[in-house]
């Protein structure tokens, strides 16, 4: 029940969060005019987009299960790119619960332990936000004058004295919080009882997530993350080349939406939704100036829909796919003798 209420609280924080960025990002403009430009997209860059974006799904996919591999838990390459598509598809719509989703599958499908499946996310999760935060920290180093301005500016404006010294509050509680995790990791004293299954369970998480590490090949982590990275561009760059507004620009606004953008993916808000949008109109008015209003709204609705759209089927298609694996294995236990006769 609590469990419940929280994710329910999560929800509607997420929500209230999108609902005021996105009157923030539109409050001067005619949503109506700006869809009605939109109408103009190219097809063929659409399908382009969706292209890579099946391509990144795949890539994470490999690396996810070389590192599952790595942890002694090996899982088929099907059930998961299935279990990848079905995350994306569940973040897509709540506040980032698709990590717990696509362990719950891969424990249906491969017998792999949450605990484990879990720790590998984390080492995931850890290597994106690394190449996220390098990516940013690079822009804002060829950047300092606009991005400097842009994001002081912008945080003056969406937050006060008062909201910033909670959020500093916050920061040294969870500091508090990190060492009292691995004071509890080491102690000798939890080995029965609730705590003692928590503590093992954090145990198993945190050896899988170091795993990678230990694994034999990193190079191959460090290719298939740069792939990832490099769809995700390269998907945002055929979206700008959907829009006649975004046609004529640089390769290099692509890079600026998905690591400035990307930031915007990062809060507890379904889909990106709002904190995108807010986000990647600043980039455009930061660099364009205010011509680049309508081109910043233009793109920041189609690359935030456009993702949403195929996350949602791709998940969706996935999602079948797994209900039918399970399906079909509950049948061969049943029928033994019918399964390989």
């Amino acid at each position: 029940m609590k469990r419940s209420l929280k994710t329910i609280a999560q929800l509607l924080l997420g929500l209230g969060i999108a609902g005021l960025l996105l009157y923030l990002t539109f409050r001067d403009s005619s949503l109506g005019d700006i869809i009605q430009d939109m109408r103009a997209a190219d097809p063929f860059w659409l399908g382009m987009g969706a292209l890579a974006l099946l391509l990144m799904f795949l890539f994470r996919a490999l690396r996810w299960q070389m590192m599952l591999v790595r942890s002694g838990h090996p899982a088929g390459l099907f059930a998961v790119t299935l279990s990848t598509l079905i995350t994306y598809l569940v973040n897509s719509l709540t506040p980032k619960l698709g990590e717990v989703a696509r362990c719950s599958v891969l424990l249906k499908t491969d017998k792999v332990p949450i605990s484990t499946s879990l720790g590998t996310v984390v080492s995931e999760r850890v290597a994106d936000m690394l190449v996220l935060l390098l990516g940013v920290g690079i822009i804002f180093l060829l950047e300092i004058n606009r991005l400097g301005d842009l994001f002081g500016s912008m945080f003056a404006h969406l937050l006060g004295e008062d909201q910033l010294l909670v959020l500093g509050g916050l920061a040294i509680v969870g500091m508090l919080g990190l060492v009292a995790g691995i004071l509890f990791l080491r102690s000798e004293r939890f080995k029965t009882g609730l705590m003692g299954r928590i503590q093992v369970f954090l145990k198993s998480m945190f050896a899988a997530a170091s795993s990678v590490l230990r694994l034999r090949r990193p190079w191959l982590f460090g290719l298939y993350t740069g792939l990832i990275w490099f769809f995700l561009v390269l998907m945002n760059y055929f979206f700008m080349l959907a829009l006649p507004a975004t046609s004529g620009l640089s390769f290099y606004f692509a890079v600026l939406i998905l690591f400035i953008g990307g930031l915007g993916w990062a809060l507890p808000v379904p889909g990106g939704i709002g904190t995108t949008h807010f986000i990647v109109l600043q980039i455009f008015l930061a660099f364009l100036g205010e011509a680049g209003r309508e081109p910043g709204l233009q793109i920041g609705l189609l690359s935030n829909g456009a993702t949403f759209l195929f996350n949602v089927g791709f998940g969706l298609l996935a999602w079948f796919a797994f209900l039918w694996l399970v399906f079909r294995s509950g049948a061969d236990k049943k029928n033994p003798g019918v399964a390989h006769s």
